[in-house]
């Protein structure tokens, strides 16, 4: 149940500028085989008669690919290209250097330089899945295909941090120096020379995907480090992974993070997932779940104190969102069609004025980041229809994994941070579990997780509020340093 919280709800960081892509809406997760805008090899719309080369257009339709993991999941019997056997590229994520914060220092440029690794596009399944986490203007697609005259201009790797997919800021004593705790993932982009990379900005600023080599030796003490690539499944959240966290904020958390107690919690209704019923909030008090989701002009009916639902009038979406609350071990949510008699102005009037109260005090607020209206459903938890899979590629008995898209992009993509009512809905909330069409993502006041990177054993996620307040707490845990 809500706890007396001691801080306030930090304030998130501004998300860093990145070059707009032109010539493909699709893009968050850029996924070849199904996006409309390379659709039998052109893109469409204000850039249509870009046409893929017929060698690559004729390898994007022919490609072998793994229904059961990813529609770019090569098959292992596929061979890399001269290119990509020459690169090496499993060795890149043990002897590279990532780059850094610092690399975009123009004084730092010498050095930023051999951090960078280009490389042309050619049909092999590391290419396409290079092409596919690559989101490309109508320019660079021309150039970088170009069969004849050559690029002009390059498609480039730079490996970087699985840490900064989630704490784009974060750095430790030997960060500078390539080493640390954490494991490394590819970044792309394309550009027109070596020099923009330190001259405008960060590479990993734009990137929108990155690849990293699956961790599948648990327990051994060995493998790439905290924050490995791990597989997100397609058709259901790991619902273990997700109460993970939460337990895990509650035990670490409880400064910054814990729900905030208020005697006007008891003036408010829940939904009892379990029964169905309209119900008080429980004067023993209890953990809820709160729904925040974009209505969309869906009508919905009106439900009084004592209403039993009926089983199919619901919208999907909180159908889908009850599912979630018991999946997570709790009974009741709170969502504001139901839990407000919507026919009673003047409770309306009382409600919505509580509606800090309502989302400080909950234990978890589930959000529906990519949701147009009430009936979109949840992603992965009642239809797969929309969910973009985490692209795959094996190489030498290793398997590479997409990161799938930061947070921040995720959001900036999504209707539902565009309307002021549900982005404050987020604001409200200490702890936060976010679906989208990729994975699931939490955050809380202390730390970001997500389904694909294996926190289990980052340094960062594993430390306490008391421990991040000492004095001698390391430096690779202070986000500030």
């Amino acid at each position: 149940m809500p706890r007396k919280a001691k801080a306030s709800k930090s304030s998130s960081s501004p998300q860093p500028k990145r070059r707009a892509a032109k010539a493909c809406s699709i893009q968050v997760g850029h996924v070849i085989q199904s996006c409309p805008y390379l659709s039998q090899g052109k893109r469409q719309g204000d850039f249509s008669g870009v046409t893929l080369p017929v060698n690559l257009e004729t390898a994007r339709l022919s490609a072998t690919f793994d229904t059961s993991s990813s529609p770019t999941a090569a098959s292992s019997a596929q061979s890399l290209c001269q290119r990509c056997k020459h690169q090496n590229i499993l060795s890149c994520f043990a002897t590279a250097l990532p780059f850094t914060l610092d690399d975009k220092d123009p004084d730092h440029s010498n050095r930023a330089k051999r951090k960078i690794s280009q490389i042309p596009l050619t049909t092999c399944p590391l290419c396409r899945i290079i092409f596919d986490i690559t989101c490309l203007a109508g320019d660079d697609l021309r150039d970088i295909t170009a069969p004849i005259h050559g690029p002009k201009c390059q498609l480039v790797l730079v490996l970087g941090w699985t840490m900064n997919r989630l704490e784009r800021d974060l750095r430790w004593p030997e960060y500078a120096k390539g080493e640390g705790p954490y494991a490394k993932c590819l970044y792309t982009s394309v550009i027109n020379s070596i020099e923009e990379v330190y001259a405008r900005a960060v590479l990993v600023d734009w990137a929108i995907d990155a690849i990293g080599v699956e961790e599948i030796l648990q327990g051994s003490g060995e493998g790439s480090g905290a924050l490995g690539l791990k597989k997100v499944g397609s058709t259901a959240p790991d619902y273990g992974m997700i109460k993970g966290w939460l337990h895990r904020c509650d035990d670490l958390h409880h400064i910054t993070c814990w729900p905030t107690w208020s005697e006007d919690l008891r003036k408010i209704k829940l939904l009892d997932a379990e029964t169905r019923e309209i119900v008080m909030y429980p004067l023993s008090g209890c953990d809820y779940i709160t729904l925040s989701y974009v209505w969309g002009g869906v009508v919905q009916h009106s439900y009084k104190l004592g209403d039993v639902l009926p089983a199919v009038s619901l919208p999907a979406t909180i159908e889908d969102a009850m599912v979630v609350t018991q999946s997570l071990g709790k009974r009741y949510l709170w969502v504001d069609s139901l839990c407000i008699e919507q026919d009673n102005e003047a409770e309306k009037v009382v409600q919505i004025g509580l509606m800090s109260v309502i989302y400080n005090g909950a234990w978890a607020s589930i959000i529906c980041v990519s949701g147009q209206s009430a009936q979109s459903r949840i992603p992965r938890v009642g239809t797969s229809d929309n969910v973009i899979p985490q692209l795959s590629c094996e190489i030498d008995g290793k398997r590479l994994l997409s990161t799938m898209p930061t947070l921040s992009h995720q959001l900036s993509q999504s209707p539902w941070a565009k309307r002021a009512w549900t982005f404050q809905e987020g604001l409200l909330s200490p702890r936060r579990v976010f679906f989208t069409r990729h994975q699931v993502y939490f955050e809380c006041n202390a730390a970001q997780c997500c389904e694909s990177l294996d926190d289990s054993n980052s340094p960062f996620h594993l430390q306490s509020d008391e421990q991040r307040q000492n004095e001698k707490l390391p430096a690779y845990l202070d986000s500030d340093h």
